[in-house]
């Protein structure tokens, strides 16, 4: 998990994402803690909403590094 986040936003919250899913994951409250702080939002097992959100977040970080 720590390696994940060292990562890029779009491998990290993508990653955050796969782990939240797992239901029995022992770094599942972690991941999604970590995926409400960038998004901004908690969308519990909405999984869908999440994916949403961590797409716009990422579409947002391109938009803004863009020359």
């Amino acid at each position: 998990m720590g390696d994940l986040l060292n990562r890029e936003d779009p491998t990290k919250l993508r990653g955050l994402l796969e782990v939240a899913k797992v239901p029995n994951h022992p770094m599942r409250e972690e991941a999604l803690t970590d995926l409400e702080l960038f998004v901004g939002e908690n969308y519990a097992s909405d999984w869908p909403k999440w994916q949403k959100a961590v797409d716009d977040y990422i579409a947002k970080q391109r938009a803004a590094s863009a020359p």
